[in-house]
C-alpha cells in the first residue's frame, strides 16, 4: 500500500495503521516524494529542441539524444536515480574508453543514450536539465530560446 500524505490529512495514515491485522508485522517506508517533471516542462523540451534543430540544420532527434548526453546523463548518474546502476555502468564506459577502445565505448555510451528517458526526470531534474540546455544554446550556438511567458510559446 502506498499512501501520499501531507498535514492535512495525517489523520487518514493513523486510520490506515488502525485498520492492520495486528497479528502480522508491518514495515513503514517513508521518503519524500517527486514528482515527475511536469507537463509545462516537457513541452518547453521539445519546443527547444524544435528550435535547436531548425537553427542548426539537425533532427529533432538528433537534438533529443545530444540533450540526454551532454544534460540528462550527468544529472541521472549524479542522482543515482532513476536509473539505480547507471554510475557503475558509466565508470564501466569510462574504464573500456580509458584502455583504449574507443570505438567499443562509444557503442556503448549510444547504447545508453537510447536507454534513458527525460520522462524520468523527477521537476528538479528538468529545472536542471533545461536551465543547462538553455545556458548551452546562448554561450555554445549564440540561439536565445523563448522563455516560459513569453508570447510565442503554445
Amino acid at each position: 500500500m502506498k499512501l501520499n500524505i501531507v498535514k492535512g490529512n495525517l489523520d487518514r495514515l493513523f486510520e490506515v495503521c488502525a485498520e492492520l491485522d495486528d497479528t502480522k508485522r508491518w514495515s513503514v517506508d517513508i521518503s519524500e516524494a517527486k514528482t515527475k517533471r511536469s507537463l509545462n516542462q516537457n513541452a518547453l523540451l521539445y519546443k527547444w529542441e524544435g528550435i535547436l534543430a531548425d537553427e542548426q540544420g539537425l533532427t529533432k532527434k538528433e537534438v533529443h539524444d545530444h540533450n540526454k548526453r551532454y544534460f540528462f546523463l550527468k544529472i541521472y548518474e549524479r542522482d543515482n536515480k532513476p536509473y539505480k546502476d547507471l554510475s557503475d555502468t558509466m565508470t564501466a564506459l569510462r574504464d573500456v574508453y580509458r584502455l583504449g577502445a574507443k570505438s567499443e565505448a562509444d557503442k556503448m555510451l549510444q547504447t545508453v543514450i537510447r536507454s534513458i528517458s527525460t520522462a524520468k526526470a523527477d521537476v528538479d531534474q528538468m529545472t536542471e536539465a533545461l536551465n543547462d540546455i538553455d545556458k548551452d544554446a546562448i554561450s555554445r550556438l549564440q540561439i536565445a530560446l523563448p522563455q516560459p511567458g513569453d508570447e510565442d510559446i503554445s
